[in-house]
């Protein structure tokens, strides 16, 4: 149980890797990059494209786990991570930090 529980940990670690992201507002997008073992890959979009930010809650058994999630105009939502890698305590921090930097109202 314990080495299952420690291979699924390590291919969240692999899938994210290492997580960049930036908001341009000379250029008016917002990118992140993802660089990890299995590949890079960078999502753009529009600043003016973002309608708001978002906090999803995953509950495994009695813990939970978070992601930081970006809701555009088009309905799709950009997670800034893989699969849900923050606490509590960093998603939000994380949240409020892009909500203000972009003057951003919660979708909640």
């Amino acid at each position: 149980m314990l080495i299952a529980g420690g291979a699924i940990c390590i291919v969240y670690v692999l899938m994210n890797g290492q997580i960049v992201c930036t908001f341009d507002k000379t250029l008016s997008k917002m990118f992140i990059k993802r660089d990890s073992w299995f590949g890079d890959s960078v999502i753009e979009a529009k600043l003016r494209e973002i309608l708001g930010v978002d906090i999803d809650v995953v509950r495994v058994n009695r813990s939970n786990s978070y992601n930081v999630v970006i809701k555009l105009e088009s309905e799709e939502d950009i997670y800034l991570s893989a699969g849900p890698m923050f606490t509590a305590d960093s998603a939000e921090k994380t949240f409020e930090a892009i909500a203000n930097f972009l003057q951003l109202e919660s979708t909640i």
